[in-house]
């Protein structure tokens, strides 16, 4: 999946987050309020505040496909932070690099496929049942069991 179709279907999952809560009064709103989403993926996951290519290179690559524009990305990224972290930073090297990232082609990045997620910081099985029962919720990707707490939104 590109990096660009990636977060438009991102974007359209935040939405139906939002329509969902509203759905929702009092102390299931509270709960719902304080739940968060993550990016869902073979190898991990990842919250969806830190979902920027650069964040995923340095601390999710294998949410990358493994293409060699992907690799050389990674690299770079790598190379970056770690002229970043070096006291006596060699400025030459790291303006190079800055210009080759800030050149690359962001719609080339492309990600393995995703899901994304309800995480709780608050348990309620009833309201958590309610929303596997959505319209929003993915149920081919949602355990539908009441044992499970996991909600893939659409």
């Amino acid at each position: 999946m590109k990096w660009l179709d990636a977060k438009k279907f991102i974007n359209g999952s935040v939405k139906n987050w939002q329509i969902l809560k509203e759905q929702f009064n009092g102390k299931e709103r509270e709960i719902l309020e304080s739940a968060y989403l993550v990016v869902s993926y073979s190898a991990g996951q990842i919250e969806l505040s830190a979902l920027t290519p650069e964040a995923i290179a340095l601390n999710h690559p294998k949410l990358l496909a493994q293409t060699c524009f992907n690799v050389n990305f990674v690299n770079l990224m790598k190379k970056k932070a770690w002229l970043m972290n070096h006291s006596q930073k060699n400025q030459k090297a790291l303006g190079w690099i800055e210009t080759k990232i800030r050149n690359i082609n962001m719609d080339m990045i492309e990600i393995v496929p995703v899901t994304v997620e309800l995480r709780f910081r608050q348990l309620n099985f009833y309201l958590i049942q309610r929303l596997k029962d959505s319209e929003y919720c993915d149920k081919a990707n949602t355990d539908m069991s009441k044992v499970s707490i996991r909600v893939v939104l659409k």
